[in-house]
């Protein structure tokens, strides 16, 4: 049999030869799209129906038309054409982490249109045998008829067991029912049979009759789809999907269980009980013996604590009601964003204000760090450039913070996303975000009392209220730092591939790595590209253009008015000074702060060989060598300008 696939890259934008990645319609399933890393499955997109993936809800064909043909008794064909034939396309598989991604061509850029899996997708079978994925968390799939496997391990946030049957089928298949679950991603078809001619009356009978068939589906361009054994890998969407009925045992085996479960829910509620009253007891001693009730109803909670500066600085931050939050974010149905603790959503509060409520994922619950860093930090944090968090939710085994809503999303989507051709940002604009970021970064390393180090300074956490203002988000594997010390060791590396220092990967972490950080930003900002735009990344692009003699074709093309060439020249030379190999030898925060601030109209000569910038190293991020300095009078301390002056 013929086999067509699309295989990832062994390292991307390097070695193009096959990596460890492969997708593709596998023969095995029921006309399904597979990803695979070597043997091992790791995303699936459902059984094709006729019109789409039964796990892509949210399929359309209004730009491209997709297309599945049968080939044989189990061969398929997969294929998309676009409706706009002047619109160019691509699929890639990344090499890192098995993302498939749909572009299309807009000026000279790919522009991100799709991803499969996206940010909320689990990966494969997260929830078990008989486990569904539901709004961030696995629960079983018929709560009546299946509990969980192992109840340990589903309080330790460990689904990978899945859940069980309460009573189990008996032989007599006449006395088997069914149970619908809607609006569901299908099961893996790798253990399912399909018969096209059977309609649906026809299908449930023909599973009816068969003690092994565990459940069924009837979805048009298949006709009848049976399982036969475990079902796995579903997920339960707020609509699209199709209907699963899943067999169940008779209603007395399931009246039995039933009972079973409300004798062992009532032992453990009078035990509740018990513990209530000695509870209640212990609190009217308490009282008693000290005249003071330990208990205060608030709303509000107030936190933070910095006595580094002979003062507590305190926050007063709200207690939201989970009702509330749920009925604010529609369910959790607007996406807008996903963070290092878990997925973003997009809320309204009964006054009209908009809040984005970032919902914990349930494996940072217990004693994560990232969580405890994030609700630590944010206490202690106020600043203009700094996202503010509103308040938060401890509820009902949930953790939700609540910030500000940035009306204009992140950086990322406005310089090359989903709302770049929304948004239009002048170089006056840039400008004010470049000067905004670096106010921000500076507040968090020196002007707190103590060193606050971000650690993932990239676009996608850079949120854009609606007047444009930069906000810094995302504190989950920052770190604060109170001791007097340039160089902190860390033991675990974090960040983002491509924003990352290079000293990092030998375990050493200060501000600079910040810097560093920064200085590919600003670059972004600049040119409107990813720093992974060119084969060898921006700053090798960077260097080129000024080894031509024409660093001003960095300049996005979309900045069509006139703008000062030495106010960009200016911020490309503090980028690559950012990003020098040493440390030692980047600028902090408040001298760069210095130099965006500073009204100087003279040019800033570029230096008269581009080779003193060093070679650019491949493979890893991307350097400037140490040795590039640029002219001295443009990079002086603001009390050496004074001095000069004077």
């Amino acid at each position: 049999m013929l086999e067509i696939q699309l295989s990832s890259w062994n390292i991307t934008g390097i070695d193009p030869s096959p990596g460890q990645y492969v997708r593709k319609v596998d023969p095995s399933r029921r006309y399904e799209l597979v990803t695979f890393m070597g043997s091992d499955v790791i995303y699936r997109s459902g059984p094709w129906t006729g019109m789409r993936w039964n796990g892509f809800p949210k399929m359309t064909n209004e730009l491209v038309r997709f297309n599945v043909s049968k080939s044989g008794e189990n061969g398929a064909f997969f294929w998309y054409e676009p409706l706009d034939s002047s619109v160019l396309w691509r699929l890639v598989l990344d090499s890192n982490n098995g993302t498939t991604y749909r572009y299309y061509l807009n000026n000279s850029e790919w522009i991100e249109f799709w991803k499969a899996p996206d940010d909320t997708t689990p990966r494969y079978a997260f929830c078990g045998p008989y486990g569904i994925y539901s709004d961030g968390t696995c629960k079983c799939c018929l709560d009546s008829f299946f509990h969980h496997k192992n109840e340990k391990d589903w309080k330790n946030r460990i689904y990978s067991g899945g859940c069980e049957r309460v009573a189990p089928l008996n032989n007599d298949t006449t006395d088997h029912g069914f149970q619908s679950l809607d609006n569901v991603k299908l099961p893996d078809t790798l253990n399912a049979i399909s018969d096209e001619r059977k309609n649906e009356s026809e299908c449930k009978s023909w599973c009816q009759k068969n003690s092994s068939c565990m459940a069924y589906a009837h979805i048009g361009w298949q006709g009848c789809l049976a399982w036969f054994g475990d079902i796995t890998d579903m997920i339960q969407f707020h609509e699209g999907g199709d209907t699963l009925y899943i067999s169940v045992a008779s209603k007395s085996d399931a009246s039995k269980s039933e009972s079973n479960k409300i004798n062992v829910l009532f032992a453990v509620l009078l035990s509740i009980a018990a513990v209530m009253v000695l509870l209640s007891l212990a609190v009217v001693f308490l009282f008693w013996k000290t005249r003071r009730w330990p208990f205060k109803r608030t709303s509000q909670v107030v936190l933070g604590n910095n006595p580094s500066n002979g003062r507590e600085d305190v926050q007063i931050f709200e207690i939201f009601d989970f009702t509330r939050i749920i009925a604010s974010t529609d369910n959790f149905s607007h996406t807008i964003g996903e963070g290092q603790l878990g997925p973003v959503y997009k809320g309204i509060l009964e006054n009209g204000e908009e809040i984005a409520v970032k919902r914990v994922s349930r494996s940072a619950h217990n004693g994560n760090e990232q969580l405890k860093n994030e609700l630590n930090l944010l206490a202690r944090l106020k600043h203009k450039n700094l996202v503010k968090l509103l308040g938060f939710c401890i509820q009902r085994e949930e953790i939700i913070l609540c910030f500000e809503f940035m009306t204009n999303s992140s950086l990322d989507q406005v310089l090359y996303g989903t709302r770049m051709l929304q948004v239009q940002l002048n170089w006056e604009q840039r400008s004010r975000l470049i000067q905004g970021i670096s106010s921000g970064l500076l507040y968090l390393h020196e002007d707190i009392g103590d060193t606050v180090i971000h650690r993932d300074v990239k676009p996608a956490n850079i949120l854009l209220d609606r007047n444009m203002v930069p906000k810094i988000s995302d504190f989950g594997i920052s770190r604060l730092f109170e001791e007097d010390r340039t160089f902190f060791t860390i033991s675990t590396i974090g960040g983002t591939r491509g924003y990352m220092a290079p000293e990092l990967q030998s375990g050493m972490l200060s501000a600079k790595a910040d810097v560093y950080s920064f200085g590919m930003v600003v670059l972004e900002i600049i040119s409107g590209k990813r720093n992974t735009s060119s084969p060898t990344g921006l700053v090798s692009l960077v260097l080129q253009y000024l080894n031509e003699g024409r660093i001003l074709d960095l300049k996005d093309e979309r900045l069509r008015e006139p703008c000062s060439d030495v106010e960009i020249k200016r911020s490309i030379h503090i980028a690559l000074q950012c990003l020098l190999e040493d440390p030692n030898l980047r600028p902090s925060m408040r001298e760069i702060n210095h130099w965006l601030t500073c009204q100087s109209t003279h040019p800033l000569p570029l230096p008269d060989q581009a080779s003193c910038w060093g070679n650019i190293v491949i493979g890893r991020s991307t350097v400037v060598n140490s040795s590039a300095l640029l002219p001295t009078e443009y990079f002086e301390s603001p009390a050496q300008v004074n001095m000069r002056h004077a």
